[in-house]
């Protein structure tokens, strides 16, 4: 399951309305509104869980959060997969997304709204305290899936298993754009589409 922590930050502001919109507000939290915000947007994140030990939030969005992310979870990981830019707005702009993203919906727009994601991941990965982000392309884990799935889970820090090779297999719900992708193997055939 996917979630923002958007909501997180705009409860905040309810309870607190003197602070100013994201991301002029992360400099203005105190330490308590530091620890509501990561409370209230960890147990969003988790309550649907049940018992999971660990959860993942891949909303596309969630780059712009990175260093606030960091800054409320100095333990978490963070994986940039990057892909061929083209490619990547190409699926962007063939998804029609639930979520309100219509840059995804005008080439031109889509091409600049990547510029700037492209600059500011650059920014995290050289801001953020080594080990914290692992970049990963996606080009290199479709040619030899075995590996990268090794080094992305050693990196999380988690045991290997099998099934990790066998996602496809899986019968929990998928609920996003990808779901036809993720019932099926890894294939080669949005490589340079």
């Amino acid at each position: 399951m996917m979630w923002s922590i958007m909501p997180a930050l705009h409860r905040l502001r309810d309870r607190f309305p003197a602070l100013s919109r994201f991301p002029a507000m992360a400099g203005e939290l105190s330490t308590n509104q530091f620890e509501v915000l990561g409370q209230d947007y960890l147990s969003a994140l988790t309550t649907p869980a049940g018992n999971a030990r660990r959860v993942t939030d891949k909303l596309l969005t969630n780059y712009f959060f990175v260093g606030l992310l960091h800054l409320l979870f100095p333990k978490a990981k963070f994986i940039n997969t990057r892909r061929n830019p083209v490619d990547t707005c190409l699926s962007g702009f063939t998804k029609l997304f639930k979520d309100d993203m219509p840059h995804s919906y005008d080439l031109g727009e889509l091409g600049r709204y990547y510029r700037q994601y492209d600059a500011l991941m650059k920014h995290w990965e050289k801001v953020l305290p080594k080990g914290v982000m692992k970049v990963v392309n996606y080009e290199d884990v479709v040619a030899d899936t075995d590996k990268y799935a090794r080094e992305i889970i050693d990196f999380i820090g988690v045991e290997w298993g099998d099934a990790c090779l066998e996602f496809h297999k899986s019968k929990r719900p998928v609920k996003t754009a990808s779901v036809a992708q993720v019932r099926m193997p890894i294939y080669k055939t949005s490589v340079e589409r």
